[in-house]
C-alpha cells in the first residue's frame, strides 16, 4: 500500500500532492499548490473533494502480493485498503473531523494526476477535514 496526501489549508503542510515515505514517517511534496479541484474533476465530480483539507490516495503495487500469492494477492490487496480507509475514518472521528470514502474515480487519469509508475494502481480515496466543508 502506498499513500499519496492532497493537502490544502493544513496547519504546517505545504498545499499541495505528497508522497508519504513509511521508512522516513514523512510526507515527500510532489507537487505545490492545491490539487484538490482536479481531484474532485476525476472523482465524478464530487464536490466534497474539492472542499476536503486533505485527500488520502491509496495506492498499491500489485507485484509486491501476487508474486507470493498469486491472483489472490488482489484480494488481499483490495481487505487492506479497506483496513487502512477504516482506520483513517477513525482516526478523523478521534479528531473531530469528517471523512468521506470515495471509490468512483477515473483509474488512469487519476494514475497520472498522481505521477504513478506504470505498475501502481489507485484504489481508494479518504477525504478529511472539518465538518463544515464535508457531509
Amino acid at each position: 500500500m502506498e499513500l499519496y496526501v492532497a493537502a490544502q489549508d493544513v496547519i504546517n503542510v505545504p498545499d499541495g500532492l505528497h508522497h508519504y515515505d513509511p521508512r522516513a514517517h514523512e510526507l515527500e511534496l510532489r507537487r505545490e499548490g492545491s490539487v484538490q479541484p482536479e481531484i474532485a474533476a476525476l472523482t465524478l465530480e464530487q464536490p466534497t473533494l474539492g472542499d476536503a483539507s486533505l485527500v488520502i490516495v491509496l495506492t498499491a503495487v500489485a507485484q509486491r502480493t501476487t508474486w507470493k500469492y498469486g491472483q489472490r494477492g488482489w484480494r488481499y490487496i483490495w481487505l487492506e485498503a479497506g483496513h487502512v480507509a477504516q482506520n483513517l475514518c477513525l482516526v478523523a472521528a478521534a479528531l473531530g473531523l469528517a471523512a468521506v470514502p470515495v471509490g468512483g474515480f477515473y483509474d488512469a487519469e487519476l494514475a497520472k494526476l498522481l505521477m504513478l509508475a506504470g505498475d501502481e494502481t489507485p484504489l481508494y480515496l479518504v477525504a478529511m477535514g472539518a465538518s463544515k466543508h464535508l457531509p
